[in-house]
């Protein structure tokens, strides 16, 4: 069976908490603590409302990152590394302590999604595409150190999409 060819990468870190007031007021100190951390990588930001967003180019955004009341993430499109949006993502929550040092005690919802466009135009049937997925992705011995416990597949083809999942991981002894 032949190989996918990765056409386009995403990852994303996203952190959803109860509502947070002190959002409202302290916009000035998320551009400061944000800003200090990033301006290198993700120059540009605007207001929107309560929201305070990030991004290395508002046309064509590749980094961006979006601090709110509800939630916060950090998206890298086709990062260099995976290392680089780790270690950018643990400098963003850094900087979001120093922001909300009490605030941010009561998480309701952290997550970190890895998106990956393959293109495949050697896969003629659902079959052969979902047992490509299936081979390549759901392995019972995944080589990671955290436990995923939902994943979804979306296949593009000429007249829409077909979405598979989210689907249950069997545990394992990783």
């Amino acid at each position: 069976m032949k190989k996918l060819e990765k056409r386009k990468s995403r990852m994303i870190m996203e952190i959803r908490y109860p509502a947070l007031l002190a959002a409202f007021d302290r916009r000035g100190i998320v551009l400061d603590e944000v800003r200090s951390e990033f301006k290198l990588k993700i120059e540009h930001w605007k207001c929107e409302s309560v929201a305070v967003h990030f991004a290395d180019n508002f046309d064509a955004t590749s980094k961006q990152i979006l601090v709110d009341h509800l939630r916060s993430f950090i998206m890298y499109e086709d990062p260099a590394t995976e290392g680089e949006f780790k270690d950018d993502a643990i400098r963003f929550v850094k900087a979001l302590k120093k922001v909300f040092p009490s605030e941010l005690s009561n998480i309701e919802r952290l997550g970190v999604r890895h998106i990956s466009i393959f293109e495949a135009d050697h896969l003629k049937s659902y079959s052969d595409a979902l047992s490509l997925v299936m081979k390549k992705y759901f392995q019972s011995n995944l080589p990671i150190s955290i436990k995923p416990n939902d994943c979804r597949a979306t296949f593009v083809h000429d007249n829409g999409m077909l979405t598979v999942g989210p689907r249950a991981i069997v545990k394992s002894g990783v």
